[in-house]
C-alpha cells in the first residue's frame, strides 16, 4: 500500500504515536542529568512540526487549493514553532538551529516513514 493510500487504522496509530511522543519527552525533560538531551529532542519535535506545517503549505500550493491540515498548520503550528524555536536558540536551549533542522529532517523523513510502516504492521 503506497503512502497516499494509508488505511484509517494505520493513520490513527501513526497519529497517536506522533501525539503521545512529545508528551512523554516533555515529562522526561524534568529528569536531572539527562535534561539537556530531552530538551533538545522536545525542541527538535517542534522543529519537525514546523517542517510538517511547511509541507502542508507546499501541498496547498501544488494542489492550487486547500490541503488537509493547512488551517491548523498556519493558525497554530507555524506561529508557535516560530516563537519556540526563536526562544530555544536565543536562550541556548539547543546548540544551534542547524542541529534542529537536521533532526527535524530525519524525524520527518525516515522516522515518520518507520512509524507509518509499524502502524501498518500493527493494524
Amino acid at each position: 500500500m503506497g503512502l497516499g493510500r494509508q488505511a484509517p487504522p494505520q493513520f490513527l496509530i501513526a497519529l497517536s504515536v506522533a501525539t503521545v511522543l512529545p508528551y512523554v519527552v516533555a515529562l522526561l525533560c524534568g529528569r536531572e542529568g539527562e535534561r539537556r538531551r530531552w530538551v533538545f529532542l522536545l525542541v527538535a519535535l517542534q522543529a519537525t512540526m514546523a517542517l510538517n506545517a511547511l509541507s502542508h503549505v507546499g501541498a496547498a500550493v501544488m494542489l492550487a487549493g486547500y490541503s488537509p491540515g493547512l488551517v491548523t498548520a498556519l493558525a497554530i503550528n507555524v506561529p508557535f514553532s516560530v516563537y519556540l524555536l526563536h526562544r530555544a536558540i536565543r536562550e541556548q536551549w539547543v546548540a544551534s538551529g542547524w542541529s534542529l533542522l537536521a533532526a527535524a529532517v530525519v524525524i520527518h523523513g525516515p522516522v515518520l516513514l518507520g512509524v507509518m510502516a509499524l502502524a501498518g504492521w500493527a493494524a
